[in-house]
């Protein structure tokens, strides 16, 4: 059997096994789970996770704390560079397969009603440019704002009760800090309008005002979702499912089954399974393993890369067909089983053949349930 197999669902066909590394990022997924849920009801950080969260802190930039990181950008690759490097071993990984669920099933859009509270400089979602440059690295004058405490567009209602218009912004930035008064008129009409386009704000409208989480903990409380699983309601399964990608089988079986047209797969492995419920479990099991074992079974063993010829001396290509059927010692066994059972006589009379046998069988359109029940288990 191919090794794809051993993941896929037994609903289609393989055997369900959890694969490790999906099941290990899913477990370890689960303590940021606990830390951002005991944070959103309590707005205080739990015992058990005050270390992590000082951790957190060290390789977050332009102004970002505490839980700003999961809006950061996780740097991939088997090195750590510093910052990072205090993360590792065990939160660097739950921070990348964070990273990636956001990647895949998160948009700006989302959280467009926290656009207040989101960090602005050091964000994944915010890009100062079609390259892709954060809005933090590619500023000149972001070091101006964050200096005096700006990293977030709330910070700005706070102080003036307004939001970054081009002439609040000239007063944050101060016009000595430029060579000349059109250099300082354009730096600050440049974030205002960078401020409209980003988050969709109308920067000349009344703020809304009020009290607000603690910004280290703000982002834990925005309502992140993969796949409709709400975050910190997820559990290890539901994380399992969304990180688990069924690998790609590079040979169906009903090739080398010998079967030419492929068949409908669903009704094929909702039938196999149906019939399992008429046969004994050790029966069953020993059905999986003979229809599945003679799959890619070269390729299983990996000690032949070419064809070979029948092992018995029977001058053909060895596959599934021909060992289970075609063969001479094949035939003898069969010949000696069938010959003491009544339901020889009744498959003999609708014409006894490899694809009878095959996972492509439609028996229940030619013979009694009894019928292929008997044979089921004579088979196996």
């Amino acid at each position: 059997m191919a090794e794809e197999w051993l993941y896929w669902p037994t609903s289609q066909g393989g055997l369900g096994l959890p694969e490790t590394l999906a099941f290990s990022q899913a477990l370890q997924l689960c303590s940021l789970r606990d830390a951002t849920h005991s944070v959103a009801i309590t707005h205080r950080v739990p015992r058990w996770f005050a270390p992590a969260f000082v951790l957190f802190q060290e390789p977050l930039e332009y102004g970002s704390v505490g839980f700003d990181i999961l809006y950061a950008p996780i740097p991939g690759g088997l090195t750590l560079q510093e910052p990072w490097r205090g993360l590792a071993p065990f939160w660097i990984e739950p921070l990348r397969t964070w990273h990636g669920l956001v990647g895949t099933h998160c948009q700006l859009e989302v959280f467009k009603w926290a656009a207040m509270e989101i960090p602005y400089w050091y964000n994944r979602f915010l890009h100062a440019s079609k390259t892709g440059g954060l809005t933090g690295p590619a500023s000149k004058n972001s070091r101006l704002f964050i200096s005096q405490g700006y990293v977030r567009i709330q910070d700005f209602v706070d102080r003036y009760g307004l939001l970054p218009t081009r002439d609040l912004c000239k007063t944050i930035l101060g016009e000595e800090n430029f060579d000349t008064p059109g250099k300082w008129s354009f730096a600050a009409g440049f974030f205002s309008r960078q401020v409209v386009r980003l988050l969709g704000l109308d920067v000349t409208a009344e703020p809304v005002e009020g009290p607000h989480l603690e910004a280290k903990f703000c982002a834990a409380s925005h309502e992140w979702a993969f796949d409709q699983v709400l975050f910190i309601n997820g559990r290890n399964h539901e994380f399992y499912r969304l990180l688990h990608k069924l690998p790609a089988i590079k040979r169906k079986p009903h090739r080398p089954l010998g079967i030419t047209d492929e068949p409908d797969w669903k009704d094929l492995w909702r039938r196999e399974r149906g019939l399992d419920r008429d046969l004994l479990p050790i029966l069953c099991d020993i059905k999986f393993r003979l229809q599945h074992n003679g799959i890619n079974v070269r390729l299983k063993y990996r000690h032949q890369t070419d064809d070979v010829l029948c092992i018995h001396g029977c001058g053909v290509v060895e596959d599934t067909e021909h060992l289970f059927w075609g063969c001479s010692i094949a035939q003898a066994v069969w010949d000696s089983f069938y010959r003491t059972s009544i339901v020889y006589w009744c498959m003999l009379s609708r014409g006894l053949r490899w694809c009878t046998s095959s996972d492509s069988l439609s028996l229940r359109s030619t013979s009694s349930p009894t019928a292929v029940t008997i044979f089921f288990v004579c088979s196996t």
